[in-house]
């Protein structure tokens, strides 16, 4: 058996210089004011209507560039706290919160029943297989209180993404904004075709699953939002008693 090779040291440069120029495209791509509203009207409708509690403690999970912790500021939410894998994105997230911390989704740094909400925007299709999807479900499981919601939002419906990356690539010739989008969908499109053809099978465990309510789970054109209630006693009660996090003020 041939011994595994390693990457030279060209090699690694190389790579880290295309995930730097992947990230300001990302984040440059984020700004923009139609992608920015289109993808905040996802997350506001997952997130606002089931999470009114300004004191609640908040965790959000694969922050970026912390743009969410930002708006969860401007709103008046005083608990936040984030992790991210990406060093740059870090540095730009800590102008935002000075306690975001490096950590994968499958291994969160916190104690045991350390939160009331933690949420993760279009991050679980990153990893790598259903069986790290189920790890970074339990370990939200784990760090959230009973009673605690976990929030989802996530691409579905691959034949959007297949329409979509068709109009970017006529687009790209025409257009830096098509370009980049085109850049960003050509780089993800095996870690997304890949979560696509999971999905279905991910919703069914998290529907068969013991420890956690669903309360949301639909599919609005290309996003995929779910809201789970923890429910570590296995008791009802907990859930229909998860406070202030869903009670309209």
């Amino acid at each position: 058996m041939l011994p595994e090779s390693r990457p030279t040291g060209e090699e690694k440069r190389a790579s880290a210089d295309a995930g730097s120029r992947w990230t300001d495209m990302f984040v440059a791509h984020s700004r923009n004011r139609i992608i920015h509203r289109i993808r905040y009207s996802f997350y506001e409708r997952a997130f606002f209507r089931h999470i009114t509690d300004k004191n609640a403690r908040i965790l959000d999970v694969g922050c970026g560039s912390g743009e969410f912790i930002s708006l969860l500021l401007q709103r008046g939410y005083k608990n936040l706290h984030g992790v991210e894998i990406d060093d740059a994105l870090i540095d730009m997230a800590a102008g935002v919160l000075p306690e975001i911390r490096k950590s994968s989704a499958t291994e969160l740094p916190f104690a045991d029943n350390s939160f009331d909400c933690i949420y993760m925007f279009n991050v679980m299709h990153h990893l790598r297989d259903m069986a790290e999807c189920e790890q970074a479900l339990a370990e939200m499981t784990r760090c959230l209180r009973d009673g605690g919601r976990i929030i989802l939002v996530e691409p579905c419906r691959l034949i959007l993404y297949r329409l979509l990356k068709a109009v970017c690539y006529a687009g790209s010739p025409f257009s830096t904004f098509f370009r980049n989008f085109y850049v960003i969908l050509q780089e993800e499109w095996g870690i997304l075709s890949c979560f696509l053809r999971y999905l279905d099978a991910l919703r069914r465990k998290i529907s068969a699953s013991t420890e956690l309510v669903v309360l949301e789970d639909s599919k609005l054109l290309h996003q995929w939002i779910t809201v789970m209630s923890v429910n570590k006693s296995g008791s009802r009660t907990n859930v229909e008693q998860a406070g202030s996090l869903d009670r309209k003020n």
